[in-house]
């Protein structure tokens, strides 16, 4: 059988790598987003409540993650609270992730389709509750 380049330990170093450096990647392009969206308010606003009027359950994500990179992490969950969930779930796997790559081998519980069925769920139920409660609105 022919080695290709995707099979090669280049290869596989390369991917380990990257997904080791992604959460760093991923913070400092986040923050200087952050930076320039304030510094421009280009923050666009939600197709969702522009037509329809009502708020879909990712309204206020990017002011929810440009108030975390500014440190204010109350107006953060303010904007949108499945802001932390999303981010503790990223962080399991991550670490997770790692983990595996340090030859420590362990099931991961929330890998089945009840867990993300039951996010699903949550989210929906968060993006219709938030437009009757008005204390979890978007600011």
């Amino acid at each position: 059988m022919k080695k290709t380049f995707y099979r090669t330990k280049v290869f596989n170093l390369a991917v380990r790598i990257l997904i080791v450096l992604s959460p760093l990647v991923l913070f400092v392009s986040a923050y200087f987003g952050a930076i320039i969206a304030e510094k421009h308010s280009s923050i666009p606003s939600c197709i969702t409540f522009n037509f329809l009027g009502f708020y879909c359950p990712a309204c206020g994500m990017t002011r929810s993650v440009i108030a975390l990179m500014h440190g204010d992490i109350l107006l953060s969950i303010r904007q949108n609270a499945m802001i932390v969930v999303f981010l503790v779930i990223g962080l399991i796997f991550y670490i997770w992730y790692i983990l595996r790559l340090l030859g420590v081998k362990f099931r991961l519980g929330i890998c089945n389709r009840k867990f993300l069925y039951g996010i699903l769920i949550l989210w929906f139920v968060y993006g219709i509750s938030r437009n009757f409660i008005p204390f979890i609105a978007p600011i």
